[in-house]
């Protein structure tokens, strides 16, 4: 612990105000550097050993995995396709498809279709129908259904003045049999309309009888040559890593500075694209490769937050607080209740002096905007900051990663520091109170 307090440097500070969030280093390393070292990978793509609740086996990313089959659209597609109730677009519920009887056609049927098919069967054949996919559906209508000119026109019409072109006859195979039922009989036995007739027999193949192939999704794909993702992807992997002052020891989320987002990437990669002579993909893939094949993110400052106090306000607001978390969080809410008054207790005592000290955000050194620096490698700066409730002065113990890090002994060492330059200017210290961040670090050896 001894040498690790020598390490972190102590400045003294006259007001809050210098406890500064977007410190910039004094000095600068030289930006001169070729494009090759700047597109030397840095990174890498993250593979799947999860520690934020993904499947084992599955790669963590940025976006999450598209499950199509899970679309609002696509379960109501699905449900229409197969007969069954759906809810339609304008939240209209759709009823289920079943058999309909539209007509007796055992008294008032050329045919006598119910004679020849039971009951029974029109419902085998309706369910087969619905158990088909759409193409399949278009060709088993075009087996059971004929199309035919008109034979007859009423007196005044003929085949140039009629709007009338076309007849059908419908028939249904039932033990190898094939049978030919009335309109009414066919269409309540499908449950359809008979658009899908007509339709199916205007786009079908003449030569073949058979339904054309779907024309959607015909577009001609423009591929990206493997090069070009190559070296996408190094200059993604290029931007060095930044440590967050909040994370899980198992996530294998990563963070890049601040001052960067995918905008600004792609901007950088266009200008490196140009200076070596290459074609830039479009902007769109540049952020599909970024979201779909790497688990990266732009750190961000938060707030200080306690880890019950936030479980317990989601579950109430997914109403599933249980009894005992909740008696556990009235427990909490009294300590700290009790701790906070006896701060403002100890603060308001004019013979106590108490010193409050946390852990602040973690800086990026060197830190400039110029376009050479994001491809830097760059050190973790510390700032343990003491506040001196006597004198409202604040005292700072600064370090980077290169002398120690921020463990527990690593922040003993840095309170120590401080707390000797503090008991040199005022020796009746009596209490110490420590922010959330240091709790969250586990600095019991305090």
């Amino acid at each position: 612990m001894g040498e690790s307090s020598q390490n972190a440097r102590l400045f003294d500070c006259s007001d809050d105000s210098d406890v500064d969030k977007e410190y910039l280093p004094d000095s600068s390393p030289d930006t001169s550097s070729s494009n090759q070292e700047i597109m030397e990978g840095r990174g890498h793509i993250v593979t799947a050993e999860d520690g934020e609740g993904e499947t084992k086996g599955k790669k963590n990313v940025r976006k999450r995995t598209r499950n199509p089959k899970s679309w609002a659209c696509n379960v109501r597609k699905k449900a229409h396709d197969e007969g069954k109730e759906y809810m339609s677009v304008r939240k209209k519920l759709g009823p289920a498809k079943s058999v309909l009887t539209k007509k007796n056609c055992l008294t008032s049927c050329v045919h006598g279709c119910q004679k020849f098919i039971s009951d029974q069967e029109r419902n085998i054949i309706f369910q087969n129908y619905y158990t088909l996919d759409e193409h399949a559906k278009k060709l088993f209508l075009l087996t059971i259904s004929q199309k035919f000119l008109v034979e007859r026109h009423r007196k005044g019409k003929n085949a140039q003045n009629s709007r009338r072109k076309h007849t059908f006859r419908y028939y249904f195979n039932v033990s190898d049999q094939r049978i030919e039922v009335c309109k009414l009989f066919y269409l309540g036995t499908l449950c359809i309309s008979q658009t899908p007739i007509y339709n199916v027999h205007l786009g079908k193949d003449i030569v073949s009888n058979t339904p054309k192939e779907s024309r959607q999704g015909r577009h001609v794909k423009h591929s990206i040559n493997d090069d070009d993702k190559t070296f996408l992807k190094r200059h993604i992997e290029s931007f060095p890593k930044v440590e967050s002052r909040y994370y899980r020891a198992n996530s294998s989320r990563e963070y890049l500075e601040s001052n960067l987002s995918i905008a600004k990437m792609y901007s950088l990669y266009v200008d490196l694209c140009k200076s070596e002579n290459k074609q830039p993909v479009k902007d769109s893939f540049y952020r599909h490769v970024f979201s779909n094949e790497y688990n990266l993110f732009f750190h961000t400052s938060k707030k200080d937050r306690c880890d019950l106090c936030e479980e317990v306000k989601l579950q109430i607001i997914e109403n599933r607080l249980s009894t005992e978390k909740n008696e556990e969080y009235s427990r909490h809410s009294i300590e700290k209740g009790a701790c906070r008054n006896e701060k403002n207790t100890d603060k308001e005592d004019e013979n106590t002096v108490i010193l409050c000290f946390d852990l602040q955000n973690v800086l990026s050194c060197p830190r400039a905007e110029i376009s050479s620096f994001y491809y830097r490698s760059k050190f973790n700066v510390y700032n343990l900051t003491a506040i001196l409730s006597s004198t409202k002065k604040v005292y700072c113990a600064v370090w980077h990663e290169m002398f120690m890090g921020r463990s527990g002994n690593d922040i003993a060492s840095a309170v120590v520091t401080i707390l000797e330059r503090v008991f040199d200017d005022n020796p009746n210290l009596t209490n110490l109170y420590c922010g959330v961040i240091v709790v969250f670090h586990k600095t019991e050896t305090l």
